[in-house]
């Protein structure tokens, strides 16, 4: 059965190193890697998707439609298929896809999630993208009605196949059967945020616990809690970003950053 691999420890990140501030990036709040590590970024102020090389050089701007203030993003390899993004907006809840190639085109694979139209900090969307290319699955959390979704057969939505109706809770469309509500309701209080665990489990962060409390959330694939940990006793909503790293539950590390240390942590063995 699945068993939870949140640690007992936290340890801290402290040697950031500066690698741009270009203009494009205003309201940053999603980073996703490509495979020679070309930074693509959700810039939710800016309304835009520039793509960034290793360097902070500027490679190039996406912009405008169907781009509607960007807040998530991912970047995801299937076993069988092309590499795209994924990327979430947090003006109108849909999901895109950015095939690539020698343009970008792009697929709307899914609208009508719930969104609150909040300001950078306050905002809530579909967010947290996660991607595993075993199950060829795409993760996110919605923060607006406290879910995490799933969406199977990932590569294999067109352009309109899902639309998620009754604020998010159910859905119709030509591909309806590929999407799921993996879970809902308490633990999760605002998530914006999740990582893939190398076992399959996800892991959310919320942003809305009470004050003295930021809970991380694991949550298997099948939609099972398996554990709540608060990383952070200070003001509530200090948890932005997440991201996993390891081939194991022994060698895995979740990292987070966290808005009221302004740091990066780590949990590990």
């Amino acid at each position: 059965p699945p068993r939870s691999t949140l640690f007992p420890y936290t340890t801290l990140f402290r040697s950031p190193v500066h690698i741009s501030a270009n203009k494009t990036l205003k309201g940053c709040d999603a980073l996703a890697l490509d495979g020679s590590d070309v930074i693509w970024a959700a810039s939710m102020v800016a309304n835009d998707n520039p793509v960034i090389d290793p360097t902070g050089n500027l490679i190039t701007n996406i912009s405008g439609k169907p781009f509607d203030q960007p807040w998530g993003q991912v970047y995801a390899v299937p076993k069988s298929g092309s590499p795209a993004f994924y990327e979430t907006n947090a003006g109108d809840g849909t999901v895109v896809r950015i095939n690539l190639g020698s343009t970008f085109t792009y697929d709307v694979i899914a609208r009508g999630f719930p969104v609150n139209h909040g300001k950078p900090g306050t905002a809530l969307a579909p967010s947290g993208l996660a991607y595993d290319p075993a199950i060829d699955t795409l993760y996110f959390a919605d923060g607006d009605n406290d879910t995490l979704v799933a969406l199977k057969n990932v590569t294999q939505i067109p352009n309109g196949g899902i639309k998620a109706t009754d604020h998010g809770m159910k859905f119709t469309g030509p591909n309806a059967g590929d999407a799921r509500i993996v879970f809902a309701g308490s633990p999760l209080n605002g998530p914006i945020s999740t990582a893939l665990l190398p076992n399959g489990n996800i892991v959310a962060g919320n942003t809305l616990d009470p004050s003295g409390t930021n809970n991380l959330v694991e949550i298997s694939a099948a939609g099972k809690v398996l554990d709540v940990r608060n990383v952070d006793k200070g003001a509530s909503g200090a948890l932005f970003g997440i991201v996993a790293t390891g081939t194991s539950a022994a060698d895995t590390k979740l990292y987070f950053n966290d808005d009221n240390d302004n740091n990066v942590q780590v949990l590990e063995r």
